[in-house]
């Protein structure tokens, strides 16, 4: 599990989640003294659970993967990746494992992972081969990780996970989302808007935040331009959409857009890795 900010309800989260795994290795990647030591006093010596404190912000990849790598000294299989605030359900593990060993009946397996929404289809199929999936609540063998390279940590944050899913991907491997629904993962802060009778949603996140997804999409639409267009032409879609709806309908516009237009430059000269926030 990565945090970044932590709110005082992660002690719930990891207590239901510790409950269902073997060891729960918490990444701090806040790189604040203030947030070491508040975690420190909430959870170290919490049985079954390992603490690991970045030195700096050093982002969402960099901490899944040195969170792996302790999980492969402790010779863990099976790897669960989680943010700090993904909402499991009692039985999430249990559940999830259980459709990761019917689905390896059926498909080659690179990652599975279950549904953050209640099926509005009882008929639905009961696996989706998917193009990527969020990073948390996502199951992955130690042995595939491997052979994937771990994450990409030069993208810092935004689509780390729909890159790490493309290598799966790559190698023959196919990434699946059960319908099942198995917890709750909130994404920004979504507001609903309606224009002309058309109904759109947008996520409100940071300025900072716009950089990277703006930065990372051009990236990964360049790359996979090839092999992949229809992927790359959502991508680039996405990005245009979002300068719209910025535009029409979020807060502190100007500060977004300038944000946009940077990651989009940056996207294009492949400028990558952390950039000092706004």
């Amino acid at each position: 599990m990565t945090t970044f900010e932590p709110e005082p309800s992660i002690l719930d989260r990891v207590s239901k989640i510790r409950e269902q795994v073997g060891r729960l290795i918490l990444v701090n990647d806040s790189g604040s003294e203030k947030v070491k030591n508040l975690l420190n006093e909430w959870l170290l010596g919490t049985d079954k659970v390992s603490l690991i404190h970045n030195i700096e912000n050093l982002g969402i990849a960099y901490s899944l993967n040195v969170g792996i790598q302790l999980a492969k000294k402790h010779d863990y299989k099976w790897l669960l990746t989680l943010d700090d605030d993904s909402r499991l359900n009692d039985n999430f593990v249990t559940r999830l494992l259980q459709n990761q060993e019917h689905a390896m009946l059926h498909y080659n397996v690179g990652l599975i992972s279950l549904s953050r929404e209640e099926s509005r289809y009882p008929s639905a199929p009961r696996f989706e081969i998917k193009r990527g999936v969020i990073t948390s609540g996502s199951l992955i063998d130690v042995n595939i990780y491997d052979l994937v390279g771990g994450f990409r940590e030069e993208l810092f944050i935004d689509l780390v996970d729909y890159e790490f899913c493309l290598r799966i991907r790559r190698l023959g491997y196919v990434v699946l989302k059960s319908s099942e629904f198995g917890m709750i993962h909130p994404v920004g802060s979504s507001t609903i808007h309606k224009i002309l009778g058309l109904e759109f949603s947008t996520y409100n996140h940071p300025p900072f935040r716009r950089y990277y997804i703006s930065r990372n999409s051009i990236v990964l639409a360049r790359e996979n331009l090839i092999n992949d267009p229809a992927f790359s032409l959502v991508l680039l879609f996405d990005v245009f959409l979002t300068f719209i709806k910025v535009v029409l309908f979020e807060r502190d516009k100007a500060e977004k857009v300038s944000c946009m237009m940077k990651g989009v430059a940056h996207g294009l000269l492949s400028r990558m890795g952390r950039v000092t926030p706004p």
